[in-house]
C-alpha cells in the first residue's frame, strides 16, 4: 500500500492543509512540501499519535480498529459501506464546505486526519480499490482481536433434530448412472447446439429417482454437467457416446469416491454459473463480469467451519452471511456494476438489494446443488438444514471411509431383481445388460424377460453366465426356479 508520505504527495494543497489542521499543527508555511514534512515529523512521535487518537470520535476509532483487525486491508466499497462515504469534492467545494471541520461520517473524519489511505491494487480478484491505515500510524493505541473468518457460533443455537429428513445423498449419483446406462443402450443423437433432444431427456427422467420440480430446477443440467466434467460423455459428430476407458475407471471407484468426483466436478467448474441459475434472477448482457468459481469456493470455505448434523434455519445462515461475509461473491464490494434483474425486469443495484441477489443465491445453493450433491440435508418440510457427514468430509478434502462389502441383491421367484441401497454402481451396469428396468423408487427394480435375455444373447452374454452371476450376487439366495430356467433357456432365433 501507499506510505503516508506518498499519500500526502498525491493530495491537493487544501487536503494537506486540512490534515495538518486536524493533526493539531500550526501551519508556518503555505508550501505543500513544508506541510508534508511537518506532518511526517509529527506522526513519528508516539505522544503525538496518542493525542490524535484521543481526538477521534468513537465511531472513527472503531472503524480503524476494524480495519486493523482485517489485516489492514478492506475494499474501499466495503469500508465506505460500513463507515460512510468519502465525498469526492473539487477544490471549490473543498474551500466552501471544509468537510474536515464537520465530517459526515467516520470514514470522512479519518480521511481528513490522515489515518486512511485508498489505492488501486492488483489482487487475486483483479484490480480492486483498497483502504488501509498508513504504516507510520501503526500500531494503534487500541486494537481488536484479529478477524477469524466466518463464525457459526454467532448464529442462533442449533435446532432440535427434526423427526423426518430428506437424506437421500446418493440420488444424483444413481441418476448419473442411469444417464450413462441410457447412453450406452441407445443411439442418442444431439441437437444442433450439442444438447440432448427433449424426447431422450423425457425418457431418461422417467428412470431417475429425482423428478425435476420445474424449469428453475438445475438438477438435469447438473447431472449432465457432472458427467461431462468427468469426461464420462463424449461427442462424436452429432452422437452422444461413452468413452470406454474413463467409464471403466469410474465404475471401479467406490460410491463414496464417485460422489466426491461429482462434487469436485461442480466445485472446480469454471463454466457452471450459480448466480445466473438462481430462481428469480436474470443475468443481463453487457460489459460486466463476475466469478462464479470464487463465489462457490467462498461458500464452501464457510461450510468448512460448520460441524455436521447441526440443524439450522435457512434464514439464519443467510442473515449470518449478510452480517459477516456479505461480499462473498463480490470481492471488490461494489454493488453497482452488475446487470442482474428480478423476474419483473427490475435491475437490482446497490447493497440494499443484497437479500434479493445474494440472499437468493444462498437459498438456491443450499436447496439445489449443495443438497443434490449430498452436502446439505433438509428436513421433509424444507425448514431446517444440516451439513451431512459426507459434506463435512468433502469440504475438508478428508480421507473417505473404507467401502463396506457389497450387499446381496434380491432375486424373486417371478424373475424380479431388487437392488439394495449402497450396491456398487457397476452391478447396475451388469444387470441392465440382461434385465429390463421397471422402477427406481423406493429401490431399483429390474425384471428378466425373454426379450431381455435375447438382447443379452446378441451382446454375447449366455443365460448360464447370467445364472452364475445371480447366484453369486445374491449370496447364493437366488430362487432355484430362476437358476434352473436360465440354465435351460434357449435363445430365440
Amino acid at each position: 500500500m501507499l506510505s503516508l508520505s506518498q499519500h500526502l504527495g498525491e493530495q491537493p494543497l487544501t487536503v494537506v492543509q486540512a490534515i495538518a489542521q486536524r493533526q493539531g499543527l500550526v501551519a508556518a508555511s503555505a508550501r505543500k512540501d513544508d506541510l508534508c514534512a511537518a506532518i511526517m515529523v509529527a506522526v513519528q512521535d508516539p505522544e503525538h499519535r496518542a493525542w490524535v487518537w484521543s481526538t477521534l470520535s468513537p465511531p472513527a476509532r472503531r472503524a480503524l480498529m476494524r480495519l486493523d483487525a482485517a489485516q489492514n486491508r478492506m475494499t474501499a466499497a466495503s469500508f465506505q459501506r460500513q463507515f460512510g462515504e468519502i465525498r469526492r469534492l473539487g477544490e471549490a467545494r473543498l474551500q466552501q464546505e471544509q468537510p474536515w471541520l464537520h465530517p459526515l461520517n467516520a470514514a470522512e473524519e479519518l480521511w481528513y486526519t490522515g489515518y486512511l489511505l485508498r489505492a488501486f491494487r492488483n489482487t487475486d480478484d483483479g484490480i480492486v480499490e483498497l483502504c488501509s491505515i498508513p504504516a507510520e500510524l501503526l500500531p494503534l493505541p487500541e486494537t481488536l482481536p484479529p478477524a477469524t473468518g466466518f463464525q457459526f457460533e454467532r448464529l442462533p443455537p442449533p435446532a432440535s433434530v427434526p423427526p423426518e429428513t430428506d437424506d437421500d445423498a446418493d440420488t444424483l449419483l444413481e441418476d448419473l448412472a442411469s444417464l450413462l446406462i441410457y447412453v450406452r443402450d441407445h443411439r442418442l443423437w444431439l441437437n444442433a447446439g450439442g444438447g440432448w433432444r427433449q424426447h431422450d431427456m423425457d425418457a431418461l427422467q422417467k428412470q431417475w429417482r429425482h423428478r425435476p420440480t420445474g424449469p428453475d430446477d438445475c438438477y438435469p443440467d447438473l447431472v449432465l454437467h457432472c458427467a461431462r466434467r468427468q469426461k464420462l460423455l463424449m461427442r462424436r459428430f452429432r452422437q452422444q457416446q461413452l468413452p470406454r476407458q474413463q467409464l471403466q475407471q469410474w465404475l471401479q471407484m467406490s460410491r463414496a469416491h464417485q460422489a466426491r468426483a461429482a462434487f469436485i466436478a461442480w466445485r472446480e467448474s469454471p463454466h457452471w454459473d450459480d448466480l445466473c441459475r438462481t430462481p428469480g434472477l436474470i443475468c443481463g448482457k453487457g460489459n460486466w463480469q463476475h466469478d462464479p468459481f470464487a463465489a462457490r469456493h467462498a461458500i464452501l470455505d464457510i461450510l468448512q467451519r460448520e460441524q455436521p448434523w447441526q440443524w439450522r434455519r435457512l434464514a439464519d445462515i443467510i442473515a449470518a452471511i449478510h452480517e459477516q461475509m456479505p461480499d462473498f461473491q463480490r470481492p471488490d464490494g461494489n454493488y453497482h456494476t452488475w446487470y442482474v434483474r428480478d423476474a419483473e425486469g427490475v435491475y437490482l443495484h446497490g447493497f440494499e438489494n443484497w437479500e434479493k441477489v445474494e440472499g437468493r443465491v444462498i437459498a438456491y445453493l443450499w436447496q439445489q446443488p449443495l443438497h443434490y450433491l449430498g452436502l446439505i440435508v433438509w428436513d421433509t418440510q424444507q425448514r431446517l438444514w444440516a451439513l451431512s457427514e459426507r459434506g463435512h468430509t468433502f469440504v475438508h478434502d478428508a480421507p473417505l471411509p473404507t467401502p463396506p462389502p457389497s450387499p446381496a441383491i434380491l432375486v424373486t421367484d417371478d424373475f424380479h431383481i431388487d437392488l439394495p441401497p449402497q450396491i456398487p454402481l457397476i452391478e447396475r451396469f451388469r444387470i441392465t445388460r440382461f434385465a429390463l428396468w421397471e422402477s427406481s423408487v423406493p429401490q431399483f427394480r429390474y425384471r428378466i424377460t425373454q426379450r431381455s435375455l435375447n438382447r443379452a444373447a446378441r451382446l454375447g452374454i449366455r443365460p448360464q453366465t447370467i445364472a452364475h452371476y445371480l447366484a453369486q450376487a445374491s449370496h447364493e439366495q437366488a430362487p432355484a426356479n430362476v437358476i434352473d430356467a436360465l440354465t435351460r433357456f434357449q435363445v430365440s432365433s
